[in-house]
C-alpha cells in the first residue's frame, strides 16, 4: 500500500497543496485559515492516513538510520527482562548494522495517548522502519504505523506471532519450555503446586502447568521483584500446609521465594521443589542454582533488527545462535511468522528422575 501523501489530502479535503503543508505544520491560525478549512484538512489526513515527513521538516535524523522501538511501560526495575533484553538486543544488532534505535514508551495505562504517540513520532522522526511490542495492546491503536508504508516487524515476548501485516511477526512459544520442564522433574507425587506470580497475566506460560495440575494455588505477588517473591512465599509457607512444587512466573519471584524458604529453614528442593521462567544469568550466585526456563528475548530482539533490514536468504546466521523455531510460516497478511522456543534447564532447585 503507497504511503498517502498531500495530493491525496488535498484532494479529499479540497484544498490546495500548500495549504496542506500550512495546516499539517501548525501554522493554519498563524497564516490566516479558517478553523472549518483547518479541520476539513485534518479529518482529510486522518482518513487517509497522511503524516508529514520528518525529512521535509528538517528534522535531523536521516530516514535511512533511525529504528522506532515502540515499548510497553518502563518496567519499576530495569532488570525486567522485557524491557532491558529486547532494547539493548536490537540496540546490539542495529549498531552491528550501522543504525540507530530510537526506544518510543507506548504505556499501557493511557493507551487513548498511543495513536498520538504514533502520530508525533511519524512527524518528528524520518524512521527507517519500526519494530512494535504488541503485548496486549488492541491491534487498531497501530492503524497509522501500518498505513505509514514503513517496514515492521510484529513482538509478543508473552506468546504466539500475531497476525499482522508487515515484514515479520515474532513470537514466543512460552509454554514449550515449561513442558519440557514438568517431563523432566518427578511430579507424580505433588499434591500441593503452586504458581506464583506478579501483576498482569501471562497465560501461555501458565497453561501447561494448568493442564499438568488439576488443582493448583495461584499467588499473586505485589510486584515482579525480589523482594516481593521474598513477601509472598514468606506469607504461605507460615500459613498452613507446605506446597510441595512451585513454579515462578519469573526468576525474580523465585530468587525471593528460594531466601524465604532458606531463611524458614524448608529445604529446596527436596521439600519444595522450585522453578521458573527467564533464564536468569546466575553465574558467581552464592545461592543453589535455580531451574528455569529460558525466555528467548535476546534472540528475538537480534531477530527483528535483521528480519526489519535484511532479507531472509541474507539473514547473518551469529544473530540465530541459540535460537530454535517452533513453528515458521506465513501470516494471513503475508508476513513472516516465527514462533521461537523456550526451553528447561533443570538446575539444582528441582529434583531429577530416578
Amino acid at each position: 500500500m503507497a504511503r498517502a501523501n498531500r495530493s491525496d489530502v488535498a484532494k479529499l479535503a479540497g484544498v490546495s497543496l500548500s495549504t496542506v503543508s500550512h495546516v499539517m505544520n501548525g501554522r493554519a491560525a498563524e497564516l490566516g485559515f479558517s478553523e472549518e478549512t483547518a479541520r476539513k484538512v485534518r479529518e482529510a489526513a486522518e482518513q487517509v492516513g497522511y503524516v508529514p515527513r520528518a525529512a521535509a521538516r528538517a528534522f535531523r535524523y536521516q530516514a535511512s538510520k533511525v529504528i522506532g522501538l515502540f515499548l510497553g511501560e518502563i518496567p519499576e526495575s530495569l532488570h525486567l527482562p522485557v524491557f532491558n533484553e529486547l532494547l539493548l538486543s536490537a540496540i546490539e544488532a542495529a549498531t552491528e548494522m550501522h543504525y540507530f534505535v530510537l526506544p518510543i514508551l507506548l504505556p499501557l495505562t493511557r493507551r487513548e495517548e498511543i495513536p498520538d504517540i504514533i502520530r508525533k513520532t511519524l512527524q518528528e522522526v524520518e524512521l527507517a522502519g519500526a519494530i512494535v511490542e504488541v503485548g496486549s495492546h488492541d491491534p487498531a491503536v497501530f492503524k497509522l504505523l501500518v498505513q505509514s508504508d514503513i517496514p515492521i516487524v510484529w513482538l509478543n515476548p508473552g506468546g504466539p506471532a500475531s497476525d499482522l501485516p508487515g515484514r515479520a511477526s515474532l513470537g514466543i512459544a512460552e509454554g514449550e519450555g515449561v513442558g519440557q520442564m514438568l517431563e523432566r522433574i518427578p511430579t507424580e507425587q505433588i499434591k500441593r503446586p503452586v504458581y506464583l506470580t506478579g501483576p498482569g497475566p501471562f497465560p501461555e506460560r501458565l497453561r501447561p502447568f494448568a493442564k499438568k495440575f488439576a488443582k493448583y494455588q495461584v499467588v499473586q505477588a505485589d510486584s515482579w521483584l525480589t523482594p516481593a517473591g521474598y513477601n509472598s512465599t514468606g506469607r504461605l509457607l507460615a500459613d498452613g500446609e507446605l506446597p510441595d512444587l512451585i513454579f515462578a512466573a519469573n526468576d525474580l519471584l523465585a530468587l525471593g521465594a528460594l531466601t524465604a524458604a532458606r531463611d524458614l529453614e524448608v529445604t529446596i528442593p527436596h521439600t519444595i521443589q522450585l522453578f521458573s521462567y527467564g533464564g536468569f544469568e546466575q553465574t558467581g550466585s552464592p545461592m543453589i542454582q535455580l531451574s528455569t526456563v529460558d525466555w528467548p528475548l535476546e534472540q528475538m530482539g537480534h531477530m527483528a533488527v535483521a528480519a526489519l533490514l535484511q532479507e531472509r536468504s541474507d539473514w547473518d546466521q551469529k544473530w540465530f545462535a541459540g535460537a530454535e523455531v517452533v513453528t515458521d510460516g506465513l501470516s494471513s497478511q503475508n508476513a513472516l511468522r516465527l514462533n521461537l522456543a523456550s526451553v528447561a534447564h533443570p538446575r539444582g532447585t528441582t529434583l531429577r528422575l530416578s
